[in-house]
């Protein structure tokens, strides 16, 4: 990852899939705090495990430019989506996947009451552990660009 984040080459990179790679924090930290990937649109990070690292990204002052962030089954938790839900570093973020990241009411609570997340034209929730109560009050917020399938909650 540091050779990719210092590459002068990649500097016009809209796009970059690296999901299922087991790249690391240290992989999540060269990619927050490199300028070579501040023209990048969409992000994928799907299965790869992020912890402390997710701190990187709510913190880059570079990846204002996303359009699209996929960060699923990286085992997020409440305590990083809520602090992902108090950055304002990405003001163009239009899509959101959080799938099977065990987030509970508590973590999408502070997700959806912030104001910096009210471009989302996209969310994907699915297979976490959401009440009855808080897929109702997703869904009201955000009228049908949520997917909300396989939370363990919903059925009961």
């Amino acid at each position: 990852m540091k050779r990719l984040a210092k590459s002068e080459y990649l500097s016009n990179l809209t796009s970059l899939q690296l999901s299922d790679n087991d790249i690391g924090s240290d992989g999540i930290e060269y990619i927050a705090n490199s300028s070579t990937f501040s023209n990048l649109t969409y992000l994928g990070l799907s299965f790869n495990y992020i912890d402390y690292a997710f701190s990187y990204l709510c913190d880059s002052e570079y990846l204002e430019n996303l359009t699209g962030l996929n960060l699923d089954v990286n085992f997020l938790g409440d305590k990083q989506l809520i602090e992902f839900a108090k950055s304002s570093n990405f003001p163009k973020l239009t899509t959101l996947s959080l799938e099977n990241n065990n987030l509970s009411d508590k973590g999408v609570k502070a997700l959806i009451a912030s104001p910096y997340w009210k471009q989302l034209t996209a969310l994907d929730l699915s297979c976490n552990v959401l009440s009855r109560t808080m897929i109702q009050q997703i869904e009201s917020t955000f009228k049908g660009r949520v997917s909300l399938f396989g939370n363990k909650e919903e059925n009961i």
